[in-house]
């Protein structure tokens, strides 16, 4: 306090302006300004969710596309073409109610699989059930899978 006691009025009034300034220069710096950054920010992100809610909307008020028909040949030809396409032997081919049981001996994993994946993309079946066993050769299983159509 000795130190300002020795300032006269108008140096004590130059330093409290001075002060305030610093005080004032340092709230808008180190508050307003993030405030305001961190606003934009936010107001970015709301603009993009209202985006995505309104092409939501949009979407959900489009009507869906019909569904295809079934397919005309039945599930047991469908599943002895594309096995035969995709290089797979079928040892036993079971017709079921709803759909077919497909018995492998022995096919290699990855081709297995790749074949079941087409049988749903593209002929409208799906797997339910699958019993896949591996054999001693490496890569190798045998498999018993339930099919049913989806469509």
């Amino acid at each position: 306090m000795g130190a300002l006691s020795r300032l006269t009025a108008r140096e004590r009034l130059l330093l409290a302006a001075g002060a305030a300034a610093l005080a004032l220069f340092a709230a808008v710096q180190m508050v307003w300004l993030p405030l305001q950054e961190r606003a934009a920010v936010h107001r970015g992100e709301i603009a993009a969710y209202l985006e995505l809610t309104a092409a939501a909307r949009d979407a959900a008020a489009r009507p869906a596309r019909p569904a295809p028909p079934p397919p005309l040949e039945p599930a047991a030809s469908r599943v002895t073409r594309s096995a035969e396409a995709a290089g797979l032997t079928l040892t036993r081919l079971e017709p079921q109610a709803a759909g077919v049981t497909v018995l492998l001996a022995e096919a290699r994993f990855a081709p297995l699989v790749d074949w079941l994946a087409a049988l749903e993309a593209e002929d409208g079946l799906k797997v339910t059930a699958a019993e896949i066993d591996r054999r001693l050769e490496p890569g190798s299983v045998s498999a018993r899978i339930t099919l049913e159509g989806v469509r």
